[in-house]
């Protein structure tokens, strides 16, 4: 095996969850790392991830490549925008979304307690908050959601914005 591995993000495949408008690939197997693992989020503009999550163990820097946005760390929100990178504390509950002009974060973390699932997900060692589903106001959920969680995963992208491809456009990668 030779000391080093090359992958394009566009062949890696999409393991987002149905109705949600944002690509998760997750290269850390196609890369044979592990020591490191490294993933890209791509966000429709104005979407925002369903839950939040948090680590055990794992600390992970965020670097926002286009777009802009927001991130909720615990109980406090952030505005995000091209080229910030941000490092997060495994035991902050973490969730994004994206601004008008959609989000696309790379992400960057160390070795798992476990190794992954054939999806790329981690056994044990992430925590995932789970957040309600319901309509977004722009404003994120203080009031009876979890913490760490903006809102709804889905949202119409504002008027005249670019709509980003989704799981179900031909642009997917299987």
């Amino acid at each position: 095996m030779p000391e080093w591995t090359r992958k394009n993000f566009a062949a890696v495949r999409d393991v987002s969850p149905p109705d949600v408008a944002i690509q998760w690939r997750f290269a850390r197997k196609a890369l044979g790392s592990p020591e490191l693992g490294v993933s890209r989020f791509t966000y429709e503009p104005g979407a925002r991830m369903p839950w939040g999550h948090r680590h055990r163990e794992q600390e992970e820097l965020y670097v926002i490549v286009a777009g802009s946005g927001r991130a909720k760390l615990d109980d406090e929100v952030i505005e995000l925008d091209t080229w910030d990178v941000l490092r997060v504390a495994p035991a902050v509950i973490r969730s994004f979304e994206a601004g008008p002009d959609g989000l696309d974060i790379i992400c960057v973390g160390g070795r798992t307690p476990d190794s992954p699932t054939a999806s790329g997900f981690p056994t044990s060692g992430t925590d995932v908050v789970a957040c309600p589903l319901g309509p977004v106001t722009g404003a994120p959920d203080t009031a009876g959601g979890a913490p760490g969680c903006l809102g709804s995963g889905r949202r119409d992208p504002p008027a005249g914005a670019a709509r980003r491809p989704t799981r179900s456009s031909a642009c997917r990668t299987p």
